[in-house]
């Protein structure tokens, strides 16, 4: 059932320098080449649901994160099978993997992954301690690559189901963003079931919370919403302590769904809700404009297929400004790679690419309002 050899290495130890190091067989997560690997554990990072992560060096000065994941031969393991798919800058990498017997005869595999110094739920409680709003220039570029990295995976009929800011690898410096954490990720098929218990339920789409276990991938945009709402409010936008509180608070802040927009989420569900008019969302979340306030708005739509795609959402007049001609971080760096899309990304919606690829690099363009203008033309006529 498993993409990799189900029988353990047989891990060696020697001494070096004063340092204790490991050396196994592992496997390139691309080619399945065997090959040996020597490193040592420098310490922990974090510990999640389905298992732990360490930061690992080689002797020759590189660094990785490794995470420790339960083995059980009767299951598929889908983090290895979907890793070895992914292969886009806004998602971890997977280097190298092998499967570890422990003294107690417990199985579990080794992914060597990319290492990133920190998670964007840590530049969130940093800014909330010092009561420090995360600046706007950085929420647009966080955001940018988030819905990059999301609509790659998508556009391979993956849903990640369980994003949130635990799970988004930032490099403050660089100001680069990577997706991580692919233990509960699946491609999905349409009319297949599966489990509705899925996702941190503070970014749990409402589809998820009433049961509804025919889903799709929007259920990653409504998460990618609630995560580009806490970076304003330093805090979830939707706060419930269990599943009934969590969608009586998501009533709260957007409003009673229709019975048209519940029929969506679950065709069995009751449809006469009690009606509440939503609160302002300007009012809730701080330092919103217009244009971030509308996006947010697309993304956060209770019917699943009036969600926007994550793809379309990157060409959204917010995200203009990191289109701009030579604009770089503000430290004076060079942007994160934002450009530089395959053609398997082009093909999600071409209409748009006049307006995702900045002007210098399409030459010549028209002016912004008539390709947003052609665009919008386009979309209407396919509608």
């Amino acid at each position: 059932m498993s993409d990799f050899n189900c029988t353990p290495v047989e891990p060696r130890s020697e001494v070096r320098d004063g340092h204790h190091w490991t050396i196994v067989t592992v496997k390139k997560a691309r080619k399945m080449q065997e090959l040996p690997f020597t490193y040592r554990v420098m310490g922990p990072i974090g510990k999640g649901t389905f298992g732990t992560v360490q930061k690992i060096c080689t002797p020759d000065g590189e660094h990785y994160a490794m995470k420790q994941v339960d083995f059980d031969p009767r299951y598929k393991n889908r983090e290895v099978s979907i890793m070895r798919i992914l292969d886009h800058p806004n998602c971890v990498r997977l280097h190298y993997y092998y499967l570890d017997r422990d003294p107690y005869m417990e199985l579990s595999v080794r992914l060597i992954m990319d290492l990133f110094p920190t998670s964007l739920s840590a530049v969130i409680v940093q800014n909330r301690r010092k009561r420090e709003d995360i600046p706007e220039f950085y929420i647009r570029l966080y955001l940018y690559q988030l819905l990059r990295g999301v609509a790659y995976m998508h556009s391979e009929e993956i849903a990640h189901r369980d994003i949130k800011p635990q799970n988004i690898l930032i490099d403050p410096a660089r100001g680069r963003l990577k997706l991580c954490d692919f233990g509960s990720a699946k491609q999905l098929k349409e009319g297949e079931i599966n489990i509705a218990y899925i996702c941190s339920r503070f970014y749990r789409a409402p589809e998820l919370i009433l049961g509804n276990v025919k889903y799709d991938c929007s259920i990653d945009t409504w998460a990618v919403g609630c995560v580009f709402a806490e970076m304003f409010l330093l805090r979830p936008i939707f706060l419930g302590e269990s599943s009934l509180e969590q969608f009586t608070e998501i009533i709260r802040i957007l409003g009673t769904p229709t019975p048209e927009q519940m029929e969506k989420l679950h065709p069995m569900f009751p449809k006469d809700l009690k009606k509440r008019s939503p609160i302002s969302l300007h009012k809730h979340l701080r330092r919103t404009n217009c244009q971030s306030l509308s996006l947010l708005i697309k993304l956060l739509q209770y019917a699943p297929d009036k969600r926007i795609r994550c793809w379309d959402a990157m060409a959204e007049p917010y995200l203009d400004e990191l289109r701009k001609p030579g604009l770089r971080l503000p430290d004076g760096g060079d942007l994160p790679p934002l450009f530089d899309f395959t053609v398997r990304e082009l093909d999600q919606n071409p209409v748009l690419n006049q307006l995702l690829i900045p002007r210098e690099r399409n030459s010549p363009r028209r002016g912004s309002a008539s390709r947003r203008g052609s665009a919008k033309k386009h979309e209407k006529k396919r509608a």
